[in-house]
């Protein structure tokens, strides 16, 4: 019912996200006991404010006032104006009142006040229709890529490496990064240029080799402590159903020779293109520098994991006095063998039906 009733609500309120934040506000009125409007046909309160944006039981912009009335921490009052006083002994002196009263500025002289503290040179210029169509599909996107996500850890369900390395360059936030770069070559470029095949499989190249970074760094992290399963090692190791250390090579493969393709591109395709499609100078040099960038952006990702101690093993597992490892570990003296609450339900998810899901140390084998 609730899917339906969603499709109803659009044309009530067509952006979701206000209809998301209207519904979830009325359904707090609702549980604070505020006086539903329709049959509740025991439906929870979610379901009864859609349903009530949809058959129109109350109005969207009454909700939204109500809304921002809520969430204000000053309400402006309405309080009448001063009268003026006249001054003592003001009979038959030439007073200017204009300069007693303090000045009065409206809204909009005080935005163009604000406006004006930056200087015009210095002031970002508008985003093109074109490419803020193109940064509104990239967020919606990457925003539906995480609902994937969520569906597939919902029912602990490893994806397939096709639908895995696709999606993955969304929820890395892979084309949003790469999108907003692109902002600034304005219209030097020509839009249909980023569409070709090469510079698609520059970006596909950069945007793979770096999520396959981010993977072979956090495996540990994201399978033995977190449960996850949208890891390419784990993938790998589920669809060929291998060992670990097999998977990891296969990934490493894949990550060396997503590198040796953005280094063929760079060097083979994109004169070519530039070249075919009789790019200028400038043109070139926005290519060129967009290249350039997302080299760095690459770099910087391998140089921040190699540094970060966010996946070190030891600043993973809780500290041997924390509250979490007494749990797993179990009470301690007599009578309390039998009592560990890390044997029976384990420090991680249960993975013993799926081999896959086996941990062993990427590095150091044996070590302690």
């Amino acid at each position: 019912m609730a899917r339906v009733t969603v499709e109803d609500c659009i044309d009530k309120v067509e952006n979701r996200f206000d209809l998301v934040l209207l519904a979830s506000h009325r359904a707090r009125l609702i549980s604070s006991g505020s006086q539903i409007t329709i049959e509740r046909d025991n439906d929870k309160n979610p379901v009864v404010a859609l349903r009530e944006i949809a058959e129109t039981t109350i109005s969207p912009d009454d909700l939204k006032e109500e809304l921002v009335h809520s969430l204000q921490k000053y309400v402006e009052v309405d309080e009448p104006e001063p009268e003026s006083v006249p001054l003592i002994g003001g009979e038959g002196v030439d007073v200017d009142d204009t300069e007693m009263l303090p000045d009065r500025m409206t809204e909009e002289e005080l935005l163009r006040g604000l406006e004006g503290l930056t200087p015009p040179e210095q002031q970002p210029e508008p985003m093109e229709p074109d490419a803020r169509a193109t940064f509104r599909a990239t967020i919606i996107a990457m925003t539906d890529s995480w609902l994937w996500e969520l569906a597939n850890q919902a029912m602990n369900r490893v994806p397939d490496p096709i639908d895995y390395i696709e999606m993955r360059r969304k929820t890395f936030g892979s084309d949003l990064t790469m999108s907003l770069a692109r902002l600034s070559h304005g219209r030097t470029v020509p839009p249909e240029i980023y569409r070709t095949r090469p510079i698609r499989n520059l970006e596909n190249s950069a945007a793979d080799a770096a999520c396959l970074i981010n993977d072979i760094f956090s495996y540990q992290k994201e399978i033995q402590f977190e449960g996850e399963v949208h890891n390419c090692i784990l993938v790998v190791q589920n669809f060929l159903d291998c060992d670990r250390d097999r998977a990891l090579g296969i990934t490493t493969d894949l990550y060396t020779a997503r590198m040796k393709q953005f280094e063929h591109i760079v060097a083979t395709e994109l004169p070519g293109l530039s070249d075919d499609l009789g790019l200028d100078d400038a043109a070139r040099k926005v290519l060129a520098g967009y290249v350039e960038g997302l080299q760095d952006w690459m770099a910087g990702i391998l140089a921040w994991h190699q540094a970060t101690t966010r996946y070190q093993e030891a600043n993973l597992r809780p500290s041997p006095g924390s509250t979490a490892a007494r749990l797993m570990s179990g009470p301690l003296g007599l009578g309390t063998a039998a009592a560990r609450i890390g044997a029976l339900f384990g420090s991680s998810p249960d993975r013993a039906s799926n081999p896959a899901f086996t941990w062993r140390p990427l590095l150091h084998e044996g070590a302690s």
